[in-house]
C-alpha cells in the first residue's frame, strides 16, 4: 500500500551558512573539552570522560554537517543527529569514525581521543578554508602536544603513546 504513495512534495531548506563566531565557539568549545577529556582519562574518571567527549561528539557533528555542505558543489542534505552519516560524509571522515569511541578503559579512550582530535582539526581547517577565514592550527597543536604529554605521564599507557 505504502509503495504507491508519491513521493513527499515537501522541499526542506538548506541551513545557513555558519557564522564565524559560531564556528569560532564550537572548535573552541571542542578543544577545551578535549583538555578535560584527558584530564579525567588520567583520573580514571571514565563516566566524566563520556560526559564530556559527548559534548565533543556534538561539535565534531557540527563541523562534519558544515563540511559537507561548504566542501561539495551541490547542495545536500546532511538530515538530523548524524542520520544518513555514511552518505554525506568524506570517506576520511567514515574511516575515521569508525575509531572515535573508545571503550570503558584508558588504553581505548585515549586512542580514541587522538583519532577525534586529528578528524576534528582536519574539518576546522577545510571549514576555514572555504568561509575565507584563519585557523589558528599553531594553538590546536599546541593543545594536542599537552594532552599526548598527559598521555606519556599515564602511568599505565604512558609507554604506548
Amino acid at each position: 500500500f505504502f509503495r504507491d504513495l508519491p513521493p513527499s512534495p515537501r522541499v526542506f531548506p538548506a541551513p545557513p551558512s555558519p557564522q564565524l563566531q559560531e564556528i569560532q565557539d564550537s572548535i573552541n568549545e571542542f578543544f577545551f573539552e578535549a583538555i578535560h577529556v584527558a584530564q579525567y582519562i588520567r583520573r580514571r574518571e571514565f563516566w566524566v570522560v563520556k560526559h564530556r567527549d559527548w559534548t565533543m561528539k556534538r561539535n565534531l557533528l557540527r563541523l562534519l554537517e558544515w563540511h559537507a555542505r561548504l566542501t561539495r558543489p551541490q547542495p545536500i542534505n546532511t538530515w538530523l543527529h548524524g542520520r544518513r552519516l555514511g552518505s554525506w560524509t568524506d570517506d576520511e571522515s567514515k574511516a575515521a569514525i569508525e575509531c572515535i569511541w573508545g571503550g570503558w578503559e584508558a588504553t581505548s579512550l585515549w586512542d580514541a581521543l587522538f583519532v577525534q582530535i586529528k578528524l576534528f582539526r582536519r574539518l576546522s581547517l577545510d571549514v576555514s578554508q572555504a568561509l575565507g577565514c584563519q585557523y589558528d592550527d599553531k594553538l590546536h597543536r599546541d593543545i594536542e602536544a599537552y594532552i599526548r604529554r598527559l598521555r606519556r605521564e599515564d602511568r599505565e599507557t604512558g609507554a604506548t603513546a
